[in-house]
């Protein structure tokens, strides 16, 4: 009989020597609006691992654990998951215990607590700058799930869910605009020709533009009270050109932003000037001139 109640002892307290268990069942955190570089915060959190009845309470020691982490990528709050934009770096740290990427998704351990009570630990994340640099606009969402457990007789495990925000803003720029010099011999339309310039847009995403003269409408200015109308032709460098022949003021969303801001690429946009013959004949002879404002918007 004593040897029965013994066995029946020992088996009845094994499932309460191992015990893992994280702070708190989900962590929220905000890594703010992104502007340049890497984005990058730290978490913190605690754990607890340890040997012993109950939450350890009888007998007791700490206990060595491992980690794994998952689910790295955002999703836009359309509803896209952008398939670039990711955690990279994931760096846990937690007393003397050497620092640890968990962003390979792999098993990693054995950590030790240092003690039977629960510890302070933290995650420092980083998401890459090529990443954020080419994603649209908008607010995006991680989800990323750390599991631990350590093993005694019978293994313990906890998990817990790490919610981070981040937000990309609208940008656009506009560069490599340059002076536009037209001769004339009164006999024929004067092109330009088409110049190149840039449009960068966050994320490649659509622009809107508008464009108008020094007094609203196109028309050089020449000699006296002179002046000769002319045409603002604006169209993308590739396909879909959609060329648009301007009229002042009117708003025109139908080009793409370039990914780069300092357009690595090349210029996404040309513009050029056409001058009718009709519109020369009777002027008299000078120089005219026009200062035309084009203006680009995110939205």
């Amino acid at each position: 009989m004593r040897i029965f109640l013994c066995l029946l002892l020992t088996v009845f307290s094994l499932p309460g020597m191992a015990w893992f268990n994280i702070g708190e069942s989900v962590y929220t955190f905000d890594l703010g609006t992104w502007d340049e570089g890497d984005l990058e915060g730290v978490i913190p959190f605690s754990l607890q691992s340890c040997y012993g009845w109950g939450s350890c309470w009888w007998p007791y020691s700490g206990e060595d654990y491992y980690l794994r982490a998952s689910d790295f990528g955002f999703t836009r709050d359309t509803g896209v998951v952008d398939p670039n934009l990711k955690l990279v770096s994931v760096l846990f740290s937690q007393g003397g215990n050497t620092v640890t990427d968990l962003a390979d998704g792999n098993d990693h351990g054995s950590f030790v607590p240092g003690t039977r009570y629960p510890v302070d630990a933290e995650l420092r994340i980083k998401v890459a700058a090529m990443a954020l640099d080419s994603a649209l606009p908008g607010t995006y969402s991680a989800k990323m799930n750390l599991r631990g457990w350590e093993s005694n007789l019978i293994s313990s495990e906890d998990s817990a869910r790490f919610d981070v925000d981040l937000k990309i803003p609208s940008r656009v720029r506009i560069s490599g605009l340059e002076d536009i010099a037209l001769s004339s011999d009164g006999e024929k339309d004067i092109d330009s020709g088409y110049r190149p310039f840039c449009v960068f847009s966050q994320g490649g995403s659509v622009f809107r533009l508008r464009a108008w003269g020094e007094k609203g409408g196109f028309s050089l200015k020449g000699p006296d009270t002179a002046s000769i109308a002319y045409e603002v032709h604006i169209r993308a460098t590739s396909a879909p050109r959609n060329r648009r022949v301007i009229v002042p003021y009117q708003d025109y969303d139908v080009w793409n932003g370039a990914l780069s801001r300092t357009c690595l690429d090349g210029d996404n946009m040309e513009v050029k000037a056409v001058v009718k013959q009709g519109e020369q004949s009777g002027k008299p002879t000078g120089v005219y001139t026009d200062t035309v404002t084009i203006e680009v918007e995110a939205i």
